[in-house]
């Protein structure tokens, strides 16, 4: 009776590659993808981004830095590619104000998707200003938010050669070299007196730490709107630098 109790050790090793046969038979193989097959995939999730920010100043939407980063990350991580990123800066200069100065940088950033022993790597531009020591931080956002744009073939509907109105610009009657410009009953008109100094609305302008009641404030932008010409040109691109500047940095602590 005893020795028909005996198990010998043979008979365990039996039973235990009779037991794993069976269960590597319940489970389905998948072939794993390459790393250009992964990143196929996500350029195809990924090839559209809702504009999910607007500009109140110039009446546009624009896709940002975090609804891109939103989808391609989720798209990456659900493959199991890594990424890693390093960045140069191109140059950074000082440009003096009426009262402050600006600090312009540009950052040229590099992106390498990683799966297994196989890396590619993919680079962008950005640029960004600041009048504190942000400008370089706001590049690199910048910098990374189009080379996954480039990397991945995305688009938000923004197309350089749709630009009707530089187009027309070029195309008008030079005189000594410089565009004639078109008279207008706004352009003819004499200034107001009333016109608030172009210093301090873009001080006014810059004083703002919230890109979203930057966008809310009518009373600048009313005030802002007044101005013509290269007074008009002037407030936009001080307006459209801190906006984006704002956007970038996120809110303030």
């Amino acid at each position: 009776m005893k020795a028909d109790l005996e198990v010998t050790r043979a008979d365990v090793e039996r039973a235990a590659h009779a037991a794993l046969q069976a269960s590597q038979r319940g489970i389905k193989r998948m072939p794993s993808k390459t790393l250009h097959e992964c990143l196929a995939q996500t350029m195809a999730e990924v090839g559209y981004v809702q504009k999910d920010a607007t500009n109140d100043f110039q009446r546009y939407k624009y896709a940002s830095a975090e609804a891109v980063l939103r989808k391609v990350n989720t798209s990456l991580s659900s493959q199991g590619v890594c990424c890693a990123s390093t960045a140069e800066l191109v140059s950074h200069e000082t440009i003096q104000g009426p009262k402050k100065a600006t600090f312009h940088a540009i950052v040229k950033l590099s992106l390498t998707f990683h799966k297994g022993s196989d890396q590619i790597t993919v680079s962008g531009l950005g640029s960004g200003s600041d009048s504190g020591d942000k400008s370089v931080m706001k590049a690199n956002t910048a910098a990374l938010k189009y080379c996954l744009a480039n990397a991945f073939l995305i688009s938000w509907g923004d197309d350089p050669e749709a630009d009707v109105e530089t187009d027309k610009r070029a195309s008008e009657p030079r005189s000594n070299g410089k565009p004639r410009a078109k008279p207008s009953a706004r352009a003819s008109a004499s200034p107001s007196p009333s016109l608030e100094p172009i210093d301090g609305l873009c001080n006014r302008i810059e004083a703002h730490t919230d890109a979203d009641a930057l966008s809310q404030d009518r009373e600048l932008a009313e005030a802002c709107r007044a101005h013509t010409g290269e007074a008009h040109q002037r407030l936009k691109m001080t307006y459209l630098r801190h906006e984006r500047a704002l956007r970038e940095e996120g809110p303030r602590a």
